[in-house]
């Protein structure tokens, strides 16, 4: 449970990491975006870098529940869903100002390979792959837990691709690659018109 008063500060964090380097972000900046006090920021987070991993734990909650809900959308049948994971996660990625993953990009901007922000995003893409796997299991499909591990690695290559290197094709060769690890030709198919 976060207070109103936290609330804002995370929102107005995740505003200006998400927009700017972390680096670039003071706290001045932070408690004048979310209409506070630094008494307030600092009763409830110690540090700039406590911050920093509250955002990025409020982020991977809000981006696993969202691409939860996209792929229900699309899909609302469990065993099919699991070939609605590109266009779930396009869906919600590939718009104008796009800038590839924001925990990535947050840890990216570390300069210590052994920051905290590291682990919180191993866990996001750990719940990721979970994820994956579950809807590989409801699908019936052999080795879920691999199955899962592939289309992460597909899907993280092409937000990579589609946020960093501004390619407004990677999800439809996205889509293309995992129809093949999928063995559903037809799903590959529908790239462009996804």
């Amino acid at each position: 449970m976060t207070s109103p008063a936290q609330e804002r500060l995370l929102h107005a964090a995740h505003t200006l990491f998400s927009g700017r380097s972390i680096h670039r972000v003071s706290i001045d900046d932070i408690v004048r975006e979310a209409g506070s006090t630094k008494a307030t920021l600092y009763r409830h987070y110690r540090s700039k870098d406590d911050l920093l991993l509250a955002v990025m734990r409020w982020e991977s909650q809000a981006w696993l529940h969202g691409f939860q809900d996209n792929v229900a959308r699309l899909e609302p049948h469990p065993a099919r869903q699991l070939l609605v994971v590109v266009d779930a996660l396009a869906g919600g990625w590939a718009r104008p100002g796009f800038r590839g993953c924001v925990l990535t990009r947050l840890v990216l901007e570390q300069a210590d390979p052994d920051h905290p922000a590291g682990q919180v995003l191993e866990d996001h893409q750990r719940r990721v792959r979970e994820y994956l796997a579950v809807l590989a299991r409801r699908a019936g499909r052999p080795e879920p837990d691999r199955l899962a591990a592939e289309l992460h690695l597909v899907l993280e290559g092409a937000a990579l691709l589609a946020g960093v290197g501004r390619d407004r094709e990677a999800f439809s060769r996205a889509r293309a690659i995992a129809g093949q690890l999928l063995g559903d030709p037809v799903y590959g198919e529908k790239a462009d018109g996804a």
